[in-house]
């Protein structure tokens, strides 16, 4: 734990890693056991930072840092970051990887293929933390390792950004505030970078893993084709439109992908209300009746209007809602060439708009 402990407010891996490297260096620099550090983060700010292990020796020291995710409670929430850190006969501070830290293998990261996957905000932060216990002659190697980093990472995007073997070590304020975009750029993003980093032409953007399963068995692309979104449609596809894709699809339950259509690009059920009304609206704009809405048992699900319909129907009305989702992105970005994909909750097939 440490000193944003019971806030709502959390710490990235790479303070936590910053922090660890700090207590290491000192101790083995200084001979001092310290259990807090002050981390400086990239606004210029300062934390600070318990360290719940810490070991030296002659010739190496090693800390621990457990980290807190605050109200936003991620796979890395109380993961153990450890940095080992040992004099080397180089000026500097020599940055490596160690257990449980992935490997890059696939281009378009902010990180080159062969090397851990330690960012670039991080690894600056890690410098700046050792830098003032530099030894009069030689430099430090700092290694970050994460015990159970392997374990974790498969609850990760990792795998499917090419990252094997671990966790990232990821960060760019240093902190982690509660549905921050921080959790956005760092899992959600890449995955559009890798995709045209890797030769990929044609996106199919999921809100998760009923539209990705779907995708996957119904057209069978490239894995690194299907990129999840989550809740944030607005910005993944802004994005998607900046990397210039020759085609854009949209796939996935109109529960969610509907939500588009009243111009709610965060989906979030917090933030934007239910699609029912907008699947309703277009449904009476077709003259589709759909049953027991007459008497008021109008279903309180995109799912349940689904169920109710037979399939000239369900395909007439979620074929509209597919071609209006279509219309309400492409007012949002300027997209060149868009489809939409609709399934039920079981990847079926429901409706469709455009080229596919």
């Amino acid at each position: 734990m440490n000193s944003l402990e019971h806030g709502r407010t959390g710490i990235t891996t790479g303070t936590c890693a910053a922090a660890a490297a700090a207590a290491a260096a000192r101790a083995l620099t200084l001979g001092d056991l310290i259990r807090q550090v002050s981390v400086r983060l990239p606004a210029g700010t300062t934390i600070a930072v318990n360290i719940s292990e810490l070991y030296c020796r002659d010739d190496l020291a090693r800390a621990t840092v457990v980290k807190y995710a605050g109200a936003d409670r991620d796979v890395t929430d109380g993961a153990e970051i450890t940095a080992t850190v040992r004099r080397t006969a180089a000026a500097g501070c020599a940055i490596k990887g160690g257990a449980g830290v992935g490997m890059v293998t696939l281009a378009g990261l902010q990180v080159p293929v062969g090397r851990h996957a330690i960012n670039p905000v991080p690894r600056r932060m890690i410098e700046q933390a050792v830098s003032a216990f530099m030894p009069p002659q030689g430099g430090l190697e700092v290694e970050v390792s994460v015990p159970r980093g392997a374990e974790l990472a498969r609850r990760t995007f990792n795998e499917r950004l090419g990252i094997i073997g671990g966790i990232s070590i990821l960060g760019t304020t240093g902190i982690v505030r509660p549905m921050s975009k921080e959790a956005l750029l760092c899992s959600l993003l890449p995955s559009l970078e890798v995709a045209k980093a890797n030769g990929i032409t044609e996106v199919f953007l999921v809100p998760g893993n009923i539209g990705r399963k779907a995708v996957l068995e119904r057209f069978k692309p490239h894995p690194l084709a299907v990129v999840e979104m989550s809740n944030f449609a607005g910005v993944m596809l802004e994005r998607a439109v900046q990397l210039n894709f020759e085609r854009l699809v949209l796939a996935g339950h109109p529960g969610k992908l509907g939500k588009l259509i009243d111009d709610h690009f965060c989906t979030d059920s917090a933030v934007s209300p239910s699609a029912v009304n907008a699947v309703l609206r277009i449904a009476g704009e077709a003259d589709l009746e759909i049953p027991n809405a007459a008497s008021g048992q109008i279903p309180v699900t995109v799912e349940g209007i689904i169920g109710l319909l037979e399939p000239p129907e369900r395909n007439k009305l979620f074929n509209s809602v597919a071609a209006a989702i279509v219309q309400a992105a492409c007012r949002r970005c300027e997209i060149k060439n868009l489809a939409v994909w609709l399934c039920d909750l079981r990847g079926r097939e429901v409706g469709a708009s455009g080229a596919i």
